[in-house]
C-alpha cells in the first residue's frame, strides 16, 4: 500500500467484492507494511481495505 493510486484501486475492488458477497484475502508481512504511509487525507493507504473487511485476522509471531 505504498502507492496511494494502487491502494485506492484495491480498496474500490474490495468494496465491490464485499457488496457482491465475494471473499477476498490480502496478506502482508506485517501490519505497518500493509497500512502504508499516511496520505494527503491523513489516513493510511491500507486503512479503507481493513474498514471494508468482514473479518480481520492478525497472527503475531511468537517472541522468544
Amino acid at each position: 500500500m505504498q502507492d496511494s493510486v494502487i491502494a485506492d484501486y484495491i480498496a474500490r475492488e474490495f468494496k465491490t467484492a464485499r457488496a457482491r458477497n465475494v471473499g477476498m484475502i490480502v496478506a502482508d508481512q506485517d501490519l505497518h507494511s500493509f497500512l502504508g504511509p499516511v496520505n494527503e487525507k491523513g489516513v493510511h493507504n491500507g486503512a479503507p481495505i481493513l474498514a471494508n473487511a468482514a473479518f480481520t485476522l492478525l497472527f503475531l509471531p511468537e517472541r522468544l
